[in-house]
């Protein structure tokens, strides 16, 4: 299991059957958002973002990456909701999960309840009470858990604090494969990303064209769930290269 501390805390993992986890750290400000609008994810930097987003595991606390695999869901998902329910957080799932569906091919809708059987996304809004009384007063906000075999994901679970429900985002792309924080040195407001940190300045409140591109490119067919790091990248550039339709 390894586990993604966001902002302050400092990175932790453990042992075991691969289990992703990521959280976010309660802090005392809004997410920072870029105002002005990037420029297009293309070349040698829309490369790096994929492959420090997608084919990097999170940052161990010591400083450095490792190496991944591609990580993504290869059938339809639904998206549960539970907990403290309001209109809002209906909608703004369903939001999400209709821009994945566009953005992977794969179908994401909501349900009533999940499925034996069937790839799903379970999302838990709770009080901030409860998020504290759970992890304790400099624990996580929001959490994600992804479960998985031989690269393909087949279940996810997000948990959320009603006060930091702006993280909601941040924590798809981990449910659907994305391992890391964008923390590189290319994190700036030009390239900006929900996956930023929430001081940082590169930090997204909606999904960003460079998120849009590295969801795509996850997703691509040719990018087989999986694929070793050192496998996955040249094709990926190869992807990213080709001439696009029309």
């Amino acid at each position: 299991m390894d586990r993604f501390a966001e902002d302050v805390a400092p990175m932790r993992k453990r042992r075991g059957r691969w289990c992703l986890v990521a959280a976010s750290l309660a802090v005392a400000r809004v997410p920072l958002t870029a105002i002005l609008a990037p420029p297009a994810p293309i070349g040698a930097d829309a490369l790096r973002f994929f492959d420090h987003m997608a084919l990097m595991r999170g940052d161990d606390g010591g400083g450095s990456d490792r190496a991944g695999w591609v990580r993504k869901f290869t059938r339809p998902v639904a998206v549960v909701l539970r907990g403290e329910r309001a209109a809002r957080d209906r909608a703004e799932a369903e939001a999400i999960a209709t821009t994945l569906s566009a953005w992977t091919g794969l179908r994401f809708y909501l349900a009533d309840r999940a499925q034996p059987g069937r790839a799903r996304i379970v999302v838990t809004i709770r009080s901030h009470a409860a998020m504290r009384a759970q992890y304790g007063a400099g624990g996580p906000v929001c959490y994600t858990r992804t479960w998985g075999k031989g690269g393909r994901l087949f279940a996810a679970s997000i948990e959320v604090s009603r006060r930091f429900a702006d993280c909601l985002r941040h924590e798809f792309m981990h449910a659907v494969g994305f391992d890391n924080h964008w923390t590189s040195p290319l994190a700036t407001a030009a390239r900006p990303s929900v996956l930023a940190l929430r001081f940082d300045a590169a930090r997204a409140s909606g999904f960003s064209s460079w998120d849009e591109m590295a969801i795509r490119l996850l997703y691509d067919w040719r990018l087989p769930a999986g694929t070793r790091r050192d496998v996955a990248l040249p094709m990926a550039r190869a992807i990213l290269e080709a001439p696009r339709d029309g």
